[in-house]
């Protein structure tokens, strides 16, 4: 069993995340970062996506690593956004990275 500290944060995000969200996502983002070493993102409820999201993720992900944390996506995002990210390239059909690793529901809280 996982110790709480060893436990992924779970942060989820839902509706539409693009530019017209952006503000709301971002201070999501922010807010999810301090005092926790592991975060998780999930996206499954994300109904829109385009660049300003993977911006905010990027953004969110380097912030973390600067302040020694990682931040991770729960589990591969659902159709919105994983066909942005592939059309933009910046995620193959079935490659795994950042956009597609999975984080097992057991060690997030």
């Amino acid at each position: 069993m996982l110790m709480t500290d060893e436990r992924y944060h779970l942060l989820t995000l839902t509706g539409d995340c693009s530019v017209k969200s952006a503000q709301a996502v971002a201070a999501q983002l922010r807010e999810a970062l301090p005092g926790r070493k592991r975060i998780a993102v999930a996206t499954r409820d994300v109904t829109g996506a385009d660049l300003t999201t993977v911006q905010l993720l990027l953004a969110a992900r380097a912030s973390a690593e600067a302040n020694g944390c990682t931040l991770a996506m729960a589990a591969p995002p659902p159709a919105p956004p994983r066909g942005f990210l592939q059309a933009s390239g910046l995620s193959g059909p079935g490659g795994t990275d950042f956009w597609t690793s999975t984080i097992p529901a057991e060690e997030t809280a």
